[in-house]
């Protein structure tokens, strides 16, 4: 499983980009450094987009789980906008 993470650090969107055949068992959650769930999602496709702009500038931690097993975590920085 083939995975990225980009614009990191962001101030609105983050696109993950998935190359896997088979999305049947793919998701991501997102995380705030207190380790709260503030979102949680399936992917469906090569690219998803993760709407930012919604939260505060922090660092957070968006995790790809496959199968109920992690498989890759981003660090993700998200700033204020200008």
């Amino acid at each position: 499983l083939e995975l990225a993470g980009y614009a990191n650090p962001t101030t609105d969107i983050i696109y993950l980009k998935v190359k896997e055949s088979s999305f049947e068992s793919l998701q991501y959650q997102m995380f705030d450094m207190n380790g709260r769930l503030i979102e949680n999602n399936k992917i469906h496709y090569n690219l998803t987009i993760v709407q930012m702009d919604k939260y505060p500038e922090a660092i957070y931690l968006l995790k790809v789980i496959d199968k109920g097993k992690e498989v890759k975590t981003f660090k993700i920085i998200k700033k204020q906008t200008n």
